[in-house]
């Protein structure tokens, strides 16, 4: 089996249609699909090479497809200067049905090394899923990344929060809890009041030159970090996608903070049923403005009547300062994996861990919230 790996083009489609077509008749997972599109709906190349973007690339044995993956590539601050980095997604190939192709899971990841050396992956799911193991298995850095909740409306959560209501007991017992009250009596304590002080407000649009000065100031801060600047927040977060709510936070007139958030009403979701969840996905504060920021998103979320809050943070003073407004640690299936060259530059680790700044818009972005 001779495979070349190219960029997936709109010709390519009809090809990856049967792809699909072949795992849906060999019991794979209804998850397990490729983007039936060869141009990525989150930031797709813009034509002039502007990053961040992202592009998918195919594995063809012939003239049949037999895996892909998507590539963002994207400017970083990397232990004190920029550099391009590359973002490893969605990874898949047909040895998902058929042991003969098994193979194809390593090539898809040496194709992508090859394209960019300083390549991470972020989020995963199961940490026993192919490719989690198969980065473990390389030698790649590979830490979970702290999954962070808020109850907003607690009888809701206990009883449309389908993660938890695994077991009859389980169910019974959350249900009572909701009917009784003593869900928000017991959230109210461990969770505490939200925190006082002043809110953020809502912004359709970031002013580019504070955005610029903001990233400037608080880059130093962190060891590893996507470039947060004017034109990488408005590429990533377009003022004309709806879906993206953006918040502001100054004190005495000069922006000290911002956040990017969703809030998305679910429909019959695995993990969260019909409840309204409240996502934290990207956020950027001057140094020492970290938990004010953190307090006006949890108000203003808050604010909006979602049920639940959720985040995913790496860094650990962002963590922190979630935690000093209420949220609570849970169960994460989202890791982080750098590949050796990229974990060299950052060496040595446990010295510049606590400053990796990772989200969710770091990584697959708006994708399944």
């Amino acid at each position: 089996m001779a495979l070349r790996i190219a960029p997936y083009t709109e010709a390519d489609v009809a090809a990856v249609l049967a792809f699909n077509s072949r795992l849906t008749a060999g019991g794979a997972d209804p998850a397990f699909r490729m983007e039936e599109r060869s141009r990525a709906l989150w930031i797709p190349p813009d034509g002039a090479g502007s990053l961040p973007y992202q592009e998918f690339y195919l594995a063809w044995d012939d003239d049949v497809v037999r895996g892909g993956y998507a590539l963002k590539r994207q400017r970083f601050w990397l232990a004190g200067e920029e550099r391009t980095v590359g973002f490893f997604r969605a990874p898949l190939s047909e040895g998902i049905i058929d042991k003969k192709y098994a193979t194809i899971g390593g090539l898809l990841l040496r194709d992508a090394l090859q394209r960019e050396p300083l390549l991470f992956s972020l989020g995963m799911g199961n940490p026993e899923r192919p490719l989690p193991r198969m980065l473990r298995g390389l030698r790649w850095t590979f830490e979970p990344v702290e999954f962070l909740f808020r109850a907003a409306r607690p009888g809701r959560v206990l009883r449309g929060l389908r993660a938890v209501r695994t077991t009859a007991v389980r169910r019974l017992a959350m249900d009572v809890a909701a009917w009784t009250g003593m869900a928000s009596v017991a959230f109210r304590v461990r969770q505490g009041a939200l925190p006082a002080g002043e809110g953020g407000a809502f912004t359709e649009r970031f002013s580019p030159a504070e955005l610029n000065t903001l990233w400037n100031s608080a880059r130093g801060a962190y060891s590893f970090s996507a470039v947060r600047d004017a034109a990488v927040v408005e590429r990533l977060y377009p003022a004309d996608d709806e879906r993206f709510l953006r918040l502001e936070v100054r004190e005495q007139g000069r922006l000290i903070g911002w956040a990017v958030m969703l809030d998305t009403a679910m429909r019959d979701d695995k993990y969260f049923g019909n409840l309204r969840v409240g996502t934290l996905i990207d956020m950027l504060a001057e140094p020492g403005r970290e938990a004010r920021v953190a307090a006006a998103a949890t108000r203003w979320l808050t604010g909006r009547g979602v049920d639940l809050l959720i985040s995913n943070c790496a860094h650990h003073g962002w963590a922190d300062s979630l935690r000093g407004c209420g949220w609570r640690n849970g169960p994460t299936n989202f890791y982080l994996a750098f590949s050796p060259k990229l974990a060299k530059l950052l060496d040595p680790w446990d010295a510049n861990r606590p400053g990796v700044h990772l989200m969710r818009g770091d990584g697959d972005g708006p994708i399944h919230l």
